[in-house]
């Protein structure tokens, strides 16, 4: 949910409610109802928000952390096996076509 997003990240930054408040541009009580999942942050506060804790918008929506996810990618052995096996293939092509250009 997006209020643990915003109180994690809040709490990370070692911030209250009332200087967040000020650094975006809104009241406390705006912030306390992001938080309590009361209320929603308009596009505009939501890039603020982006901007300030140096995030995405992702992260702060729906909890994924679009660098974790393609880390966690690299991970996964048959995805690095298809890209070795894609790797050779077009190796293999590129070496057939220099050979018949230069033949």
């Amino acid at each position: 949910m997006m209020s643990e997003q915003l109180i994690e990240l809040r709490k990370k930054k070692g911030i209250s409610q009332e200087e967040l408040a000020h650094e975006i541009g809104v009241s406390r009580q705006a912030v306390s109802k992001w938080e309590t999942g009361q209320g929603f942050p308009d596009t505009d506060k939501l890039i603020k928000l982006v901007e300030f804790y140096d995030t995405s918008a992702d992260y702060i929506l729906f909890g994924r952390d679009p660098v974790q996810e393609e880390e966690s990618i690299w991970k996964d052995k048959n995805f690095v096996k298809a890209m070795v096996f894609f790797g050779m293939i077009t190796t293999i092509i590129a070496l057939s076509i220099i050979i018949l250009f230069f033949r």
